[in-house]
């Protein structure tokens, strides 16, 4: 039919523009032919193309479907209502289908006991944003000191991994100005292997952070107690392997607060042994 229609609209065109065989010009017939080709194979191109377009579509309407049913299925183990008729396909290509929000919940297992990440109008694009965030590593550990809540904002503990991730390297500077204070101290015991300071009771011992801790407090008049260099070692080692493993204080639990209080103890310890 497509070509039909076309060989008729050939037609018409050279009746009126008066096409004529002449000289060494194509006849009518073989031109009328040549066009014929060309556009028979600009025709296959339509069809294919075509047919690709309604392969995707049926794919991703397949695929729609797919990721709703899973979608309820865990909205329902959840008991968090959804209003299944704004998931309906032939809303799909409506431009602000993924600009809704709904409630989103989801229960986080802390040892023995379950804490509910909520948050409230969460747009449905980001809903992958929300369950990448339940696999960061400081989430359960962070849980386990906030050992008084059963219920944690999500908003909140993202903007306390956002000032965790800024602050982090604030960190990390201020123990290397610590370490470095170690080593000006022992610079010629520490450049040389064969020193004793990689002793301990005549046994070898361990050239790490709380080494240096303990080459610092057998300076005169460091007082780097017990309970100081247990907290230095800890809060240094939590935020190095990207956790929260620290014992916090009753003041430093409040979210999104909490990094930054621990880096203010630190300023504090630091600058106290510093002086």
């Amino acid at each position: 039919l497509y070509i039909k229609a076309i060989e008729q609209e050939i037609d018409s065109f050279v009746n009126k523009m008066g096409y004529k065989d002449c000289g060494n010009h194509p006849t009518l017939d073989e031109a009328k032919e040549a066009m014929g080709r060309k556009l028979r194979h600009l025709i296959s191109k339509v069809k294919d193309n075509e047919r690709t377009i309604r392969r995707f579509k049926t794919q991703d309407m397949v695929l729609f479907l797919m990721a709703r049913k899973m979608f309820f299925e865990i909205m329902g183990s959840q008991n968090t209502k959804v209003n299944e008729d704004l998931f309906k396909l032939s809303n799909v290509c409506d431009e602000n289908f993924l600009s809704q929000t709904m409630r989103m919940e989801y229960p986080v297992k802390v040892d023995d006991r379950e804490v509910k990440v909520v948050q409230e109008n969460m747009s449905l694009k980001n809903y992958g944003e929300f369950y990448r965030f339940l696999y960061d590593d400081r989430l359960t550990t962070l849980l386990k000191q906030l050992n008084d809540i059963n219920t944690v904002n999500y908003s909140e503990l993202t903007g306390e991994f956002s000032t965790y991730d800024q602050r982090r390297a604030i960190l990390f500077k201020a123990m290397q100005e610590f370490e470095k204070l170690a080593f000006e101290a022992f610079k010629d015991g520490l450049q040389n292997p064969d020193s004793d300071i990689f002793c301990h009771n005549n046994k070898p011992r361990r050239n790490n952070f709380r080494s240096l801790i303990d080459l610092l407090s057998s300076v005169k008049g460091a007082n780097f107690d017990e309970n100081i260099r247990n907290r230095l070692v800890e809060i240094r080692n939590a935020f190095c392997h990207n956790t929260f493993k620290i014992e916090l204080k009753d003041e430093q639990k409040t979210l999104p607060t909490i990094t930054i209080k621990l880096i203010e103890e630190i300023d504090r310890i630091l600058k106290s042994q510093s002086e």
